[in-house]
């Protein structure tokens, strides 16, 4: 057996599981109706990401494995599949939430930040490594990756402005805890454009989206 086909079975192992795992109380349950709800879910990301720093609602009608929050939970199972290399930060990377994903998304878990299509950070405020998530490359920009970061709130603040394409004018976002080391990353990967990564800012019941084309103004700063 290849290494291509015993990876594969290893993801859909679990899922042979179906029922009875959720049943037993082994692993949690997800979306109710997978397929319904997850479009919800896409039409929200999609949303945020194509008008960035609005704050969408978006549904999630279960309880994550702590300490993964339900929002970010529905936009990994959303966005995530089986073939999608997915990073988690220490603060997620508990047997409960590992267990979880894999079970209903199949996704392989990699700890090679640069590989990784999407990436969730349950401790934003701790997390430095922005110039390590992939980019792209000039002929195919659309490799790079997305960062999902877990905040407790999202709201509009004095301190950060945004402009660009999706954006009326401008706008302005801050989020609790803030973060001051995403905006300065954020600066310096619009300058990469069409390059670049993009954000996911989940909240408890809402989400908002920072695109790599969005030019980020600090404060008493151009």
């Amino acid at each position: 057996m290849t290494e291509t086909a015993e990876r594969k079975n290893r993801v859909v192992e679990p899922h042979l599981l179906g029922e009875a795992a959720v049943r037993s109380g082994t692993i949690r349950p997800a979306f109710a109706n997978p397929s319904i709800d997850a479009a919800h879910a896409f039409r929200a990301i999609l949303e945020a990401l194509s008008e960035p720093g609005k704050i969408v609602p978006i549904a999630a009608d279960f309880v994550a494995p702590e300490p993964l929050q339900a929002t970010a939970g529905a936009a990994i199972l959303t966005l995530v599949d089986n073939e999608t290399p997915l990073f988690l930060d220490p603060e997620l990377s508990t047997p409960d939430v590992l267990a979880w994903l894999r079970f209903h998304t199949g996704a392989p878990i990699v700890a090679d930040l640069q590989s990784a299509a999407f990436a969730v950070i349950g401790a934003p405020g701790k997390f430095e490594a922005y110039e390590r998530l992939a980019v792209g490359t000039a002929m195919f920009p659309d490799r790079s990756a997305t960062i999902i970061l877990m905040v407790e709130r999202i709201e509009r603040t004095a301190g950060v402005r945004l402009t660009g394409p999706g954006i009326q004018c401008e706008t302005s976002l801050g989020t609790t805890p803030e973060l001051p080391r995403l905006w300065q990353a954020l600066r310096h990967n619009h300058a990469l454009y069409p390059l670049g990564f993009d954000v996911l800012l989940a909240a408890p019941g809402a989400i908002a989206g920072l695109a790599r084309s969005t030019r980020i103004e600090l404060e008493g700063g151009a």
